[in-house]
């Protein structure tokens, strides 16, 4: 998308570098607007493309510009943020610290879960407008063009637990303040509050972390294997709490083929990766045992059996009377 960007842009007679002099005079209106032909990027969207921040500051508090405005493929300003992995401008539009000024990434978690949603423009009638980090958050659930959301380009395209980590905190703090928060007349009955909330909370669990993206039909937990993110595929697992609780993602989705998560394991040589989720799902063995849409369990790609000790668990070799694949696995 980003070669084809530049080059639309080019084409519409921007190849030249958009300064601040050049739109200084504009108003609002106009720098809010798309470039016709362009696939419709704005000044905000473009200062970001072109890795200005100046620009991009001056556009947020001079010129008013709108981060929620998304354009025809569905990318908002974050998008591109995220894209370009440009965390200073990640962390003036959200109003937090550079990395180098915090001892621990710890810290910027923290003031993620401090953001200013709301600026208070009318005290008397109880109005609020929304600062330009409102507004950037508004639209933070929205779907692209090619059934992507933020969560899936971070990993697709950053590989990057520090950025994915900032987004989930955000992507909370949207729940709490653009949707629970229009709740407003069930705040009196907290019992039918709580079991509100906890319904807005699995919905977005089952519509956002186990949402099969793309053309491939891919979760979250599918593209950090394909990407060799151990980590990732840790964290995806282990670390996500939302409202107090750990967030248990589902292990068995498959993609488009059929595939789970030991299938692709198995395919990328991934020896730490089967191992973990061999002994995950020992219990079950529901990954071990799944066939994709062509009737092939994940063992069937372990052409020459590099895996064999790894694609057991203890219950098989118990089962099976294998008294020295059952020591291997113990001792293992």
């Amino acid at each position: 998308i980003n070669k084809s960007m530049h080059n639309n842009i080019n084409n519409a007679g921007i190849s030249h570098s958009i300064d601040i002099e050049s739109i200084r005079y504009y108003y609002p209106e106009k720098v809010n607007s798309f470039f016709v032909g362009v696939e419709k990027y704005n000044y905000l969207m473009l200062s970001v493309i072109q890795n200005n921040f100046e620009l991009f500051k001056f556009l947020l508090i001079e010129k008013n510009a709108k981060p929620q405005y998304i354009n025809e493929n569905g990318w908002s300003v974050l998008n591109f943020i995220i894209d370009k992995k440009l965390w200073i401008f990640f962390s003036f539009l959200f109003g937090l610290p550079n990395p180098e000024q915090c001892d621990t990434t710890e810290k910027i978690y923290n003031e993620l879960n401090k953001i200013k949603i709301y600026n208070r423009s009318d005290i008397k009638n109880n109005k609020n407008e929304l600062t330009y980090t409102g507004a950037a958050l508004s639209v933070i659930d929205k779907m692209t063009k090619n059934n992507n959301n933020l969560l899936s380009l971070c990993i697709d395209e950053l590989n990057d637990i520090f950025f994915l980590k900032s987004l989930i905190i955000l992507y909370e703090n949207y729940i709490n303040f653009f949707i629970i928060n229009q709740k407003k007349d069930l705040l009196n009955n907290k019992e039918k509050y709580k079991e509100e909330q906890d319904k807005i909370y699995f919905s977005f669990i089952t519509n956002v972390f186990n949402y099969q993206y793309g053309k491939n039909k891919e979760t979250l937990l599918i593209k950090s294997i394909k990407k060799s993110n151990f980590e990732m595929l840790q964290f995806l697992l282990n670390n996500i709490n939302f409202n107090g609780k750990k967030i248990n993602l589902d292990i068995y989705k498959t993609d488009f083929h059929g595939q789970n998560l030991l299938h692709y394991s198995v395919q990328l040589k991934q020896k730490k990766t089967i191992l973990y989720l061999v002994k995950h799902d020992a219990d079950y063995n529901k990954l071990l045992n799944a066939k994709d849409i062509k009737g092939k369990v994940p063992s069937d790609f372990d052409k020459i059996k590099s895996f064999e000790n790894e694609l057991c668990t203890v219950w098989d070799a118990a089962k099976n009377n294998d008294i020295n694949m059952l020591d291997i696995l113990i001792n293992k």
